[in-house]
């Protein structure tokens, strides 16, 4: 690990247009031309002589343009790296940390444009672990920052191996610990009390007899010393939690996590404990949410809004032979209003039901079905800066292909995403958006600093497959209203990064299918949300495009300032990262690339009022945000809601209530009598008249902030009795000829219609196959007769030859 090699370039970074070999000039031409006598290449010379000067114009033209494009990125600034970025925190607005897969860490001091190593200032890096324990790597696989104070950053290592600056990076500090760490839990207040999840003792001997489970050690002062095993028996893959510990009345010593014996919770740092919910296998926190699954013979979910104080036990209405719940997945928690993806023993590869409750209590109603996800991840998320707008991609029944559905009632009404006007249209088409799972790679981006703006990867059809074609036939799609429109914005690229107040937009094209599809190392970059691009070319670094020690690169990440974390966030700095591989001589590069051209603070003329059309959990929201096309720097102060003016409450402001479905045309809350426990919850099971009194249909949004009601939608519903299906009435037509509804009589002789059909074709294929046969005896006797007379005719010919020959 020695120290980085940093190189600077300035706007004389070549490009490939600039390294163009030697021309033909028109005077060399006219003089070659002038050599000949001859007519024709005279003629031919007074062609040649303008289209060389109208090629060379166009030369001209091409490096002059690439060469503006290489203004537009000045200063560009290249860090060796030994492997590929795991990690990068921000301090404040000029000092980052960074952590490669290698275990080097760097820190810059000047906004990430030059790297130095820390490998001396980290004590032990570079020793060897002593005594080694499960893994000999010795040097930091991960890192945490303390969210009270961006200063205090901790470097987990193998081993055992622990360090921690206090000051970003200026300092560190070194302990080789007794135990193997997996994971840190770091306080949200506290900055120096961590808690380590670490394997158990018998884990690092083998030793186990039963499981081998994961301890929990408490540290409070910077890890500087140690309470070992506060909790033993934690199962792996568990996430304990401080919770909202010492933020408002919550104790700052509370602390949850799972247990052998279930979920356990303690408000004194484990003096004290209690098993809030037994038998608890998973646990989930955020946002002052608490999901815990409860694994029996199939999963339940129990939810808590209040530190776990208050328990309930969520109910999903679907039973049956597949419907046993396998998988539990939190999505979403936001004001009151919880997502929950479940995963069936009967759902189709890859899907998932969608369930929300706002009720802070059991009852989860039932959103869609198909929702594209797996373990990894869905493709559902909300809008930022937008509250109740989220998009979701819905898989088709049985089928592979999905379309991108948007919502902006927090579920109450999905619709498709109208395709851009000055696309081509057609029946049915959409716009049809790539998420987190069905790309593997991109997901439509939005930000809180930038209300309404969201970028994504798509098409225009009437639904959008996950294949390696549709990606490569894929363009970034752009919205500033929401999603209510949108326009194209580039066509065929890789990968892209939006920045905070969408200041800057980047993204890497894709390459021909020659270089097996591989990013062709330019980085586009667009100051005016995607309406137009400039480009910075890291194909070569060279003006002798034919030599072999030249470099080429390929991209293989690009980041803004959005992508860390700290006070750099606020500010809106116009530059990228980029993580590029020199695919000649596999070499890794961290590359800061400045585009400060923003060089003034946003005035009152450089803000907007921008409110989405239509109302949004019933109200019309206003929100002042800066000119997405304008280049200034935001004040954040002035940045927000501007206004809030409720609307008419409307059915989009009510959500199907518990055992309703959505129908799909109508829109309307049905009962579901497909399915077995809502049929029990309805009471009609046994039923003994025509209809049956039930509960509401509907539910009001909780964060709806429509004015009044709507009438139609409160009170009970009535429920219709499942009923046999009844025997058809014949009916009589007023017509002269009555027609009769009975289906008609089959009489005996249906059966020979077939029959005879078939013997009809067999005696023409009979027909067929003699008259073949006649012709081709017919055929054989005309080429015999032809033979015949052929030979006669030769034997003549002959005679008459020898005749001749007697004669002479």
């Amino acid at each position: 690990r020695s120290s980085p090699k940093t190189m600077t370039l300035s706007s004389s970074f070549s490009s490939p247009s600039s390294s163009s070999s030697s021309t033909t000039t028109p005077n060399s031409s006219s003089s070659s031309s002038s050599s000949s006598s001859s007519t024709n290449t005279t003629t031919f010379s007074s062609f040649l002589v303008p289209l060389c000067v109208f090629l060379v114009s166009l030369l001209l033209i091409e490096t002059a343009a690439a060469q503006s494009d290489w203004d537009r990125c000045p200063s560009v600034t290249f860090t060796e790296i030994d492997s590929s970025i795991v990690g990068y925190l921000d301090h404040d607005t000029e000092v980052s940390v960074m952590l490669t897969y290698d275990g080097s860490v760097l820190r810059s001091a000047d906004g990430g444009r030059t790297w130095e190593q820390q490998t001396s200032q980290m004590e032990n890096l570079d020793s060897p672990p002593s005594p080694p324990l499960i893994r000999t790597f010795a040097g930091p696989v991960a890192m945490y920052q303390a969210a009270s104070d961006t200063g205090v950053i901790y470097f987990m290592g193998n081993s055992g191996y622990f360090w921690v600056t206090e000051n970003g990076g200026e300092t560190y500090t070194f302990q080789a610990l007794p135990f193997e760490m997996v994971a840190l839990v770091l306080h949200p207040v506290n900055p120096g009390w961590i808690m380590a999840h670490h394997y158990a003792d018998c884990c690092v001997s083998n030793s186990c007899e039963d499981l081998c489970y994961l301890h929990l050690s408490l540290s409070k002062d910077f890890g500087e010393t140690w309470e070992r095993n506060v909790v033993t028996n934690v199962p792996r893959g568990s996430r304990p939690t401080w919770g909202s510990a010492g933020i408002g009345e919550v104790p700052e010593e509370q602390f949850i996590c799972v247990t052998d014996q279930g979920v356990v919770k303690t408000t004194d740092l484990f003096a004290t404990e209690e098993v809030i919910v037994p038998g608890g296998r998973e646990l989930i926190y955020q946002g002052g949410a608490l999901l815990v699954a409860v694994i029996t013979n199939e999963i339940e979910l129990v939810a808590s809004y209040d530190e776990g104080i208050t328990l309930t036990t969520a109910r999903f209405p679907v039973s049956g032979e597949d419907s046993a719940i396998t998988s539990l997945y939190f999505l979403d928690f936001d004001d009151g209003t919880v997502f929950v993806g479940v995963k069936r023993a009967s759902n189709f590869y890859n899907d998932m039901e969608l369930y929300e409750s706002d009720l802070l209590g059991n009852d989860f109603t039932l959103v869609f079905r198909g929702l594209v996800g797996t373990t990894y991840g869905t493709d559902f998320s909300s809008i930022e800066g937008l509250d109740g707008v989220y998009i979701a991609n819905i898989r088709s029944p049985n089928s592979s292909a999905y379309q991108t559905h948007i919502t902006y009632d927090k579920g109450g009404v999905w619709d498709h995403i109208d395709p851009p006007t000055s696309e081509p249209q057609c029946d049915g088409c959409s716009l049809n958006l790539f998420g987190t799972v069905s790309s593997s790679r991109v997901d439509w981006e939005s930000r809180e600093t930038a209300p309404g703006v969201i970028v994504g990867m798509g098409l225009v059809s009437s639904s959008l497959s996950p294949s390696t074609d549709a990606l490569r036939a894929s363009s970034l799609f752009v919205s500033q209203d929401a999603g209510e429109t949108w326009y194209r914005s580039m066509n065929g690229f890789d990968h892209f990064e939006i920045s905070h107040y969408a200041a800057l937009l980047v993204a890497t094209s894709s390459s021909s299918p020659e270089n097996n599809y591989y990013n062709d190392g330019v980085l586009s970059y667009s100051s005016d949300v995607g309406i137009s691009w400039d480009h910075c070319d890291f194909t070569l670094t060279s003006n002798d495009t034919n030599s072999t020690s030249t470099p080429q690169y390929e991209i293989f990440g690009i980041y803004t300032e959005s992508y860390a974390s700290g006070p750099r966030s606020v500010l809106n700095r116009q530059y990228a990262w980029l993580e590029l591989v020199d695919i000649r001589f596999n070499q890794r590069y961290f590359v800061h690339i400045g585009l400060d051209f923003v060089e003034r603070d946003c005035t009152e003329d450089d803000y907007e009022s921008f409110s989405p059309s239509g109302c949004i959990l019933g109200a019309r929201t206003t929100y002042k945000r800066q000119i997405p096309t304008v280049n200034c720097v935001p004040d954040p102060d002035v940045l927000g809601v501007e206004s809030v003016e409720p609307c008419p409450c409307s059915r989009a402001d009510y959500y199907c209530t518990y055992c309703f479905i959505e129908n799909e045309e109508t829109l309307e809350c049905e009962p579901d009598l497909e399915d077995d426990i809502c049929i029990l919850y309805f009471g009609v099971d046994d039923c003994e008249g025509e209809t049956v009194e039930g509960p509401v249909a509907y539910r009001k949004i909780t964060s709806s902030q429509c004015d009044g009601s709507v009438d139609e939608l409160g009170g009970t519903t009535t429920i219709s009795c499942p009923a046999t299906t009844p025997t058809p009435t014949p009916t009589t037509s007023t017509s002269p000829n009555p027609v009769s509804t009975e289906p008609a009589s089959e009489g005996p002789w249906l059966w020979l219609i077939p029959l005879l059909i078939g013997i009809a074709l067999l005696i023409i294929i009979i027909l067929l196959v003699v008259c073949l046969i006649q012709k081709k005896k017919k055929m054989n006797e005309v080429d015999r007769e032809s033979v015949v007379a052929m030979k006669e005719k030769s034997k003549g010919k002959f005679a008459k030859m020898e005749n001749e020959g007697d004669d002479e």
